[in-house]
């Protein structure tokens, strides 16, 4: 359903209003303001409406790549910007479909509410806890252990 209304609003421009901001609904121009100089992420101005302005939390959000700017930005892009390429990409990628075929298989396997079966249709699930939550975690760990060309694993 969410994907319908979405599809509808898209229909009528690439960009919407919401509560809190402006929402980008195309590729094309989410891809042209990440790229911008002139623009930046709102992840501080996020925070600051949630009345998060100190701590931990404050913290991790500071130190977020998305929400760094300037030289810090640039630098931390370098760093991480190889690791990021469609062909870094591709080198993982029979790991990352191995790993989603383990999770649906446990879903297909009665990793589910039993009374969440449609008629006819696939098991349903919450999705976040089934996939979008040990998905990167679990991807994350197994390249921090598969050692680059030349590289020791990491501890």
């Amino acid at each position: 359903m969410y994907h319908q209304r979405l599809a509808a609003v898209r229909q009528q421009g690439w960009l919407a209003r919401s509560p809190l901001t402006y929402v980008v609904l195309d590729r094309e121009s989410g891809e042209f303001f990440l790229r911008a100089r002139q623009t930046a992420f709102p992840g501080r101005e996020i925070a600051e409406i949630f009345g998060v302005t100190g701590g931990r939390l404050r913290e991790q959000i500071d130190a977020n790549i998305l929400n760094a700017t300037g030289e810090r930005h640039r630098r931390l892009r370098a760093l991480i910007g190889p690791a990021f390429t469609p062909r870094a990409a591709d080198r993982w990628r029979p790991d990352m479909r191995a790993f989603l075929d383990g999770l649906w298989r446990d879903l297909e396997d009665g990793g589910r509410d039993p009374g969440d079966v449609r008629p006819g249709g696939p098991a349903g699930c919450e999705f976040v806890a089934a996939f979008a939550k040990p998905y990167p975690l679990a991807h994350h760990r197994r390249r921090a252990r598969r050692p680059a060309a030349g590289r020791a694993p990491a501890a």
